[in-house]
């Protein structure tokens, strides 16, 4: 989970240059596959309003990447 703090820490401070264009998000297979395996894992947890969940780090350094992730016009994959 350390490189998805990493990518969360990055996206924060810099995600508005590579959702205006002005940088590309490059990952690497093993990274994205993570993060796909995290954002099913969080897709399927219970949302129920019904009472209040607490959120873990992770859980919004997870949120932070698929938030920005879904607004990518391109994404490159380097092969590492």
């Amino acid at each position: 989970m350390h490189d998805v703090y990493l990518l969360a820490n990055l996206l924060r401070s810099t995600g508005d240059r590579v959702l205006n264009g002005e940088s590309k998000l490059r990952l690497t297979p093993s990274l994205l596959h993570k993060l796909n395996t995290c954002f099913s894992h969080i897709a399927t947890q219970d949302t129920s309003p019904d009472f209040h969940v607490s959120i873990t780090h992770s859980q919004l350094n997870v949120t932070v990447c698929h938030d920005c992730t879904n607004q990518l016009t391109s994404l490159v994959m380097l092969n590492r």
